[in-house]
């Protein structure tokens, strides 16, 4: 009875030693989170990109690298980071900016936020995908309607534009048979950007 009763003892001795160390380890993290900060340690920055195909990544790879911004917290080594970014990014104007708050968070629920816009300009020009080709035009009854074609077709040049529409112009003047023009076709996207190509036009000489 004697050893059955120490047994029973040391027992609960372990065990009340057991639920001090957990009750005193709560109040220890408890205190800890109490009084834990997350400082900034290097705040987010701003991004301006070009206008173009590689658009979308660039903005992921700013809101993945939460604008380059670093944080320290005395409570865990562990830090997450959130945003309040759009999904998608629009690239249907000359100018985009996007304002994003950058949340960091660690295993206490502390919290500090940096902010950073992401800008996207269209400096970039439509670009010629097909130049115009040379042409000569024969004389006869249909030359003028030829003519036409040729420039509402733009000499065959094709251009596209990832960003913004454009329109193209182009800078006949008009010639006489036997002549031969360098005619320039000018896409100009709504930005104000531009590329131009050029072809040659000739009108064969009427005998």
């Amino acid at each position: 009875l004697t050893l059955t009763l120490t047994k029973v003892l040391l027992s609960s001795a372990r065990l009340f030693a057991m639920v001090v160390k957990i009750l005193f380890s709560v109040f220890c993290f408890a205190v800890l989170c109490a009084s834990t900060t997350i400082v900034i340690e290097r705040p987010a920055v701003d991004l301006m990109v070009a206008c173009g195909p590689n658009v979308e990544a660039q903005y992921y790879a700013f809101l993945d690298d939460h604008g380059e911004a670093a944080a320290n917290s005395s409570c865990s080594s562990s830090i997450s980071w959130y945003n309040d970014a759009p999904c998608d990014i629009q690239t249907t104007s000359c100018y985009e900016s996007i304002f994003v708050v950058f949340i960091a968070t660690d295993n206490c629920g502390s919290y500090a936020q940096t902010n950073a816009t992401f800008f996207v300009i269209d400096e970039s020009p439509p670009t010629v995908v097909t130049p115009p080709v040379d042409v000569t035009i024969p004389c006869d009854q249909n030359t003028r309607n030829e003519v036409n074609a040729y420039l509402i077709s733009s000499g065959g040049a094709k251009f596209s534009d990832y960003c913004s529409s454009f329109s193209i112009t182009n800078s006949f003047y008009p010639i006489s048979s036997g002549e031969s023009e360098t005619i320039s076709f000018t896409a100009t996207d709504t930005c104000g950007n531009s590329v131009t190509t050029q072809a040659v036009l000739t009108l064969a000489p009427c005998y």
